[in-house]
């Protein structure tokens, strides 16, 4: 049998508070990075707007054409945060599983998306605090 103990929040914690309605403010965000098959291939990648000091929760990606190995990976700076994640077949959804640096989940630079070839092309969210 389970047993449940659920205790009220207590009102007269001013720093609880204020760090409870920090969180909530702040909550999950998510980038969309949207990659177009003929123009958004590069060595350099696709810029994404994400604050220094952020933390990378999750990766999606979200096939929008098949390409033959299609991937795509985000780039903490010049380190890679995962193992490229398939982008190859249209409306295949992947997430971020394999090969998670956690090391490179807190942004410490320009954060980038890079796909694996032209032609590569798909809808790409970072889910991060």
């Amino acid at each position: 049998q389970t047993h449940v103990t659920i205790r009220a929040f207590p009102p007269n914690n001013p720093g609880l508070v204020a760090k409870v309605d920090a969180n909530y403010a702040t909550g999950v965000k998510v980038a969309k990075v949207v990659i177009d098959a003929a123009t958004d291939y590069s060595t350099t990648g696709k810029a994404v707007s994400i604050p220094v000091g952020a933390t990378i929760l999750d990766v999606v990606a979200i096939s929008t054409a098949t390409a033959s190995g299609g991937t795509a990976q985000v780039f903490n700076g010049a380190s890679a945060v995962h193992t490229a994640i398939a982008m190859a077949t249209d409306q295949a959804v992947t997430r971020m599983a394999a090969g998670v640096d956690d090391t490179k989940l807190s942004v410490t630079g320009a954060v980038t998306v890079k796909t694996h070839a032209s032609g590569d092309a798909g809808i790409v969210e970072i889910f991060y605090l």
